[in-house]
């Protein structure tokens, strides 16, 4: 129902922008403006945006993991070319950042920690990093740690 570049559009832009929660994302892409940039059809003068769960099958089934970070990958080789027309080196500084994420119980990809059980309340959970670039505040690389850490800096 969706155009799929308008999908991955809205995946980008809810990503650059740092948009956790889709409470927030929803109110951005109910601006005309921004969902008309992003893609999106109007359809007797409403533009049709899609509900957080279409959002969340288009990314976790249509696209998969692989697929995304194919995507981009590709994105931030595209970005960093065309930074560097402009004379902005991109990945210059990174900046690495770790957060808890929850799994299921029975994810068995989870791990107990004490110290973020203790913290924040999180059971089981895997840790993931954020590589940023610190001059320009644009994500470069996300990894899951869970028995070993190895990094691809762009």
């Amino acid at each position: 129902m969706y155009p799929i570049e308008a999908m991955l559009r809205l995946l980008f832009f809810q990503r650059l922008s740092r948009i956790k929660y889709f409470t927030t994302l929803e109110t951005k892409i109910k601006d005309k403006e921004i969902a008309k940039d992003l893609g999106f059809k109007e359809r007797n003068g409403e533009v049709l945006i899609p509900a957080e769960r279409t959002i969340n099958t288009f990314i976790n089934e249509r696209l998969g993991n692989e697929n995304l970070r194919k995507i981009q990958k590709s994105f931030i080789e595209r970005l960093k070319e065309g930074l560097a027309k402009k004379g902005i080196k991109l990945g210059r500084r990174i900046s690495i950042d770790s957060t808890p994420l929850p799994t299921l119980k029975n994810d068995e990809c989870g791990k107990y920690n004490a110290y973020y059980f203790q913290k924040y309340n999180v059971g089981k959970m895997v840790k993931v990093h954020f590589a940023t670039c610190v001059d320009t505040n644009i994500p470069l690389e996300l990894l899951l740690q869970m028995q070993t850490l190895t990094m691809d800096i762009i």
